[in-house]
C-alpha cells in the first residue's frame, strides 16, 4: 500500500503506523512462541527466552503497543 500497489492490506498495527498508513483492527492481535521441547536447550533458544524475561525488552514491547498475557489470563 506505501508503494502505490494495493488500495488495501491486512498486517499488524504496529507495522501500519511505522509506514505512515492508516489502520483498522480486525481483532484482538495476538502472538505466541512455540518452541519444541527438543529444542529447548539451544542457546538461541535461551538467549530468546532470556530476552523476553528483561524487564527492558518487557518495557520496549509495551510501548510498541504489545501487552503481555500472564498464564493465569489464558483462555
Amino acid at each position: 500500500m506505501a508503494q502505490g500497489r494495493a488500495d488495501w492490506g491486512v498486517t499488524i498495527a504496529n507495522l501500519a503506523a511505522d509506514a505512515g498508513l492508516g489502520f483498522l483492527p480486525l481483532q484482538e492481535e495476538q502472538f505466541d512462541f512455540v518452541i519444541p521441547r527438543a529444542r529447548l536447550e539451544r542457546t538461541a533458544v535461551q538467549a530468546f527466552c532470556d530476552l523476553l524475561q528483561r524487564a527492558e525488552t518487557q518495557r520496549a514491547l509495551e510501548d510498541l503497543g504489545f501487552h503481555r498475557k500472564t498464564e493465569n489470563s489464558r483462555q
